[in-house]
């Protein structure tokens, strides 16, 4: 399924705001005339959608420290959301630039916390969370921004929250390890339960009983399979969770279009570790984790 384009982003942000000014004539929440003057006319961004269009997620606490002083030593006076003069987005997160009323100063406020990566610049922890949340729900960018786009939130480009996806994929998968390590363990312990099977040292490890399947990303016609990858799971039979997983993959995007190039791939976390058909995917990694929990175990 192909990623939403920058332009439906932009037509679909539109329509957002043609919505928004027609429910705010309808409802008559225009700011009044006494008002006006304090706003300062606003710079169009290049998409065309200005900081009065649609809707923003924004942390409130952040953004109240940072509008309750001028960044100007010499000024303290508190700046407004009036006084923004430009936004510049940045995924799900913005940029604003207010100026001081008291001192003329323009003032870059963020408009969510950020953290930072190995190199380049602050990161918005609002485009993490949305990678973390589109993980988690099973859906990709076309979908997220969908969604967002439909409540008058600014989408986030596909490259934006790739990038994020990367960046959480090793915390994830070693939070997941580390799950794996803590249910095998628990699951231990429930088999000596069960069997009244007496621990000397916690040296002694039952026999444990578990259930191992393969799930691929592209669904198999019973005849044919072409899936790229697949994930192997086992799963405990007394815990009912993962003891362990491997994930098999036969298709590296950088190394494809290296390939294509007749050029060596950059540098990269290559996850390519499978060469055979993806039906042999299956048995393949069945016994490979089979095998992992007897090592696990005879170094308990």
């Amino acid at each position: 399924m192909p990623f939403l384009k920058d332009g439906e982003i932009r037509r679909r942000a539109g329509r957002s705001k043609e919505i928004l000014e027609m429910n705010n004539n309808k409802l008559n929440t225009t700011l009044p005339d006494e008002n006006e003057e304090m706003v300062i006319d606003t710079e169009e961004s290049t998409d065309g959608i200005t900081w009065k269009d649609g809707r923003r997620i924004v942390e409130l606490f952040s953004l109240a420290k940072a509008l309750n002083s001028c960044q100007n030593v010499n000024c303290t006076a508190q700046l407004n959301l009036l006084n923004v003069e430009k936004e510049k987005l940045q995924g799900f997160g913005s940029y604003l630039t207010i100026r001081c009323l008291n001192c003329n100063m323009l003032n870059n406020i963020l408009t969510n916390k950020t953290h930072y990566g190995t190199k380049g610049p602050a990161i918005f922890d609002i485009n993490t969370k949305a990678a973390i949340g589109m993980i988690e729900a099973g859906i990709g960018p076309r979908q997220l921004n969908k969604f967002v786009t439909a409540l008058g939130i600014p989408g986030a480009t596909a490259k934006t929250l790739k990038k994020r996806e990367r960046e959480i994929q090793k915390p994830l998968s070693e939070i997941a390890k580390t799950s794996c390590v803590n249910a095998l363990q628990e699951e231990i312990e429930k088999t000596r339960e069960q069997l009244n099977v007496e621990t000397t040292n916690g040296t002694d490890i039952p026999k444990l009983t578990a259930k191992y399947d393969m799930c691929w990303q592209k669904r198999g016609s019973g005849r044919s399979y072409s899936s790229h990858s697949g994930v192997g799971s086992v799963i405990g039979q007394n815990t009912g969770k993962v003891l362990n997983f491997k994930v098999c993959s036969d298709h590296c995007r950088i190394c494809l279009k290296a390939s294509q190039l007749g050029k060596e791939p950059e540098n990269h976390e290559c996850q390519k570790n499978w060469n055979k058909s993806p039906k042999a995917m299956e048995a393949h990694t069945g016994a490979e984790l089979l095998k992992i929990l007897e090592d696990i175990g005879e170094h308990k």
